[in-house]
């Protein structure tokens, strides 16, 4: 759920056309990293924090699919107008199982250079309950993507 608001956020926020790009999100084990705090971008991460654009991270994860890294991929839609409340729904289920335990996410902000904002190795499962979450709610941040 949308918090970035002129309301909530005023110093420096854009006046022309805040929004988001569409959310990419993947079900993977520990050996795949999407983007993480002090990494370096991938090409596709590049692509999404710069201009929005989803191909070169979504033929990333296919290869890290067929390598078997990654379980799952799914788009959602992008936020057209940064408003109190507004969400991206993902148009399938994301599906995760106990090899591929984790999802990372990401989203372009817009306007910026290459600022997005995401999610990276969430646990879906509780190790000591040795249960599935039901429910997760995360706040998430603003990335500079260093590119």
């Amino acid at each position: 759920t949308n918090n970035w608001t002129q309301e909530n956020h005023p110093f420096r926020y854009p006046s022309s056309d805040p929004h988001w790009s569409r959310f990419v999100y993947a079900s993977h084990s520990s050996d795949y990293v999407m983007w993480e705090d002090g990494g370096t971008a991938s090409g596709g991460v590049e692509n999404v924090a710069e201009i929005g654009s989803t191909g070169t991270l979504l033929r990333e994860i296919a290869g890290k699919k067929n390598e078997g890294s990654v379980l799952d991929e799914v788009v959602g839609s992008g936020i057209g107008k940064a408003s109190e409340g507004a969400t991206s729904i993902p148009g399938e289920d994301l599906c995760a199982d106990a090899s591929h335990p984790y999802v990372s996410g990401i989203s372009m902000i817009a306007p910026s250079p290459d600022w997005f904002s995401g999610v990276y190795n969430l646990p879906l499962w509780d190790e000591l309950t040795m249960t599935w979450h039901r429910r997760i709610e995360v706040y998430v941040y603003a990335w500079d993507a260093g590119t």
